[in-house]
């Protein structure tokens, strides 16, 4: 187990918590507030193209800063950013002065600040913990704030039931804040001397080496890049329908506001169940099954949830729902946390995101029209569908068998096969 004495952990996990908590508390806030000023379901889809879409474009130019630049510091200056941006909003929406235009410019915001922080933290991880904490860090991670993602929507929604939606997202500002500074008493990064050297001779050039340097990571193991498709697939699938939760509760299953703020809690202890399963599990040996199960299993609860009408059944199946995610995204971090070497690890975790959610904006985008046209019903069976046969291809995959086993030898080869000069060149062994 972990220790208690593993004070940097602790304080970065406290810190993700708070921020996946206060997450929660305004994503349910925002989207009430939208959805009481316009009723349009494809305004909802467009905000999530808000947020995601620089998210991608940011990720793509600065991510490989990541391994240049002192993440922790990194991430509390986002965190203060989100804080400001999520203050002046809240203000606006208090003093009933906000406009459709003003959310659209701090999903922007939020996104672009998204866009490093995440893989940021992802990237913290494996330099706090030994190797064989490794998954149980990334579940211990993935259930605290999951945890704070069940309680996030049933206390946005008693905001918004016993006040307005600005009380959600002032509440949300301060949480940023109380994050910022939990992240600001880790120990500062050290780094090296020839480290120092890439930093002050970051470019555009170097910074496009960086990059291709983490796609062309993907060369020493495919199977990861597989994973990846099927996480934007995943992805793709969620968030056509994720941002329409509220439109769902009220047209579909004719339910108020806090009945509508437990859908997504379900959803939540859902995954913290099986964050607690796949963290007692700890390493398995035949990851490729258990893995593809539970994304085959995600795609048919969604499948369910397009022909319910009733809240009792729609809220098992969101638990349900929750409860296959953690066996597809612990293992699938663990695996990048095994096989990435430390110096390379902020560039892949940045593509990994990259790919993995370059399909949100597709997806708001898509689910806002096709809901809009054709109902939320007929959404969600199509994306059920959709994650049902790309998990049955990725099954019967022979490529990915690769990821069962003992993955020691494999990392200890590309280890070495992408170890850094003394000059912090980096030495590829020719395949």
């Amino acid at each position: 187990m972990l220790s208690v004495k593993n004070r940097p952990f602790w304080l970065l996990l406290s810190a993700e918590t708070i921020s996946a908590l206060g997450d929660m508390i305004g994503l349910f806030s925002i989207e009430w507030l939208l959805y009481q000023m316009t009723g349009s379901k494809w305004l909802m889809g467009s905000v999530l193209v808000a947020f995601s879409l620089p998210e991608v474009i940011i990720r793509l130019i600065a991510a490989p800063l990541i391994d240049r630049v002192d993440r922790v510091r990194l991430m509390s200056a986002l965190n203060a950013l989100r804080f400001f941006t999520l203050l002046a909003l809240a203000l606006f929406a208090f003093t009933r002065t906000i406009e459709v235009w003003h959310i659209f410019v701090a999903a922007v915001v939020l996104g672009s600040c998204s866009a490093l922080f995440i893989p940021a933290g992802m990237a913290l991880v494996p330099n706090l913990l030994g190797k064989q904490h490794f998954v149980r860090g990334y579940s211990l991670m993935d259930g605290f704030t999951n945890t704070a993602r069940l309680l996030g929507p049933v206390i946005g929604s008693t905001l918004v039931s016993v006040s307005d939606p600005s009380a959600g997202i002032g509440v949300n500002a301060v949480t940023y804040a109380l994050s910022a500074a939990l992240l600001f008493l880790l120990p500062k990064q050290t780094t090296s001397h020839s480290e120092r050297e890439q930093l002050s001779a970051c470019s555009w050039k170097q910074l496009a080496r960086d990059w291709a340097a983490g796609f062309l990571f993907f060369r020493q193991v495919p199977a990861l890049f597989v994973i990846m498709i099927l996480l934007a697939v995943s992805n793709l699938c969620f968030s056509s329908w994720n941002m329409l939760i509220i439109p769902l509760g009220q047209e579909v299953l004719n339910i108020r506001a806090v009945q509508i703020g437990l859908l997504m809690p379900a959803f939540s202890l859902g995954i913290i169940t099986g964050t607690l399963i796949t963290s007692w599990l700890g390493e398995v040996r035949r990851r490729r099954v258990l893995m593809l199960g539970s994304f085959i299993a995600m795609g048919i609860f969604i499948v369910l949830m397009s022909m319910s009408r009733e809240f009792i059944l729609t809220l098992c199946l969101f638990f349900l729902l929750g409860l296959t995610i953690p066996f597809f995204n612990s293992y699938s971090s663990a695996l990048y946390g095994q096989l990435v070497p430390d110096n390379y690890r902020g560039r892949v975790m940045s593509v990994r995101l990259l790919l993995g959610q370059g399909m949100i904006p597709l997806g708001g985008f898509l689910g806002g029209v096709v809901s809009e046209s054709f109902g939320l019903p007929l959404l969600l069976l199509l994306s059920g569908i959709i994650q049902i046969l790309c998990g049955l291809i990725g099954l019967f995959m022979p490529l990915l068998r690769g990821i069962d086993g003992d993955l020691t030898p494999l990392a200890e080869q590309i280890q070495k096969k992408l170890a850094p000069h003394p000059t912090g060149r980096v030495h590829a062994t020719p395949r």
